[in-house]
């Protein structure tokens, strides 16, 4: 059998990368309606 790793508990994330994932929601979100929108001007 594979041993196991030991178990433990995620930490929050901190400040800095709660910022991070805001940023990367934010630019996810803006890529998705740029590409909505060309779809639909293209179409």
């Amino acid at each position: 059998y594979a041993p196991e790793t030991e178990i433990y508990y995620a930490d929050f994330p901190s400040v800095e990368q709660q910022r991070n994932y805001i940023s990367q929601g934010a630019i996810a979100s803006l890529l998705v309606c740029l590409l909505i929108l060309t779809a639909f001007g293209i179409s």
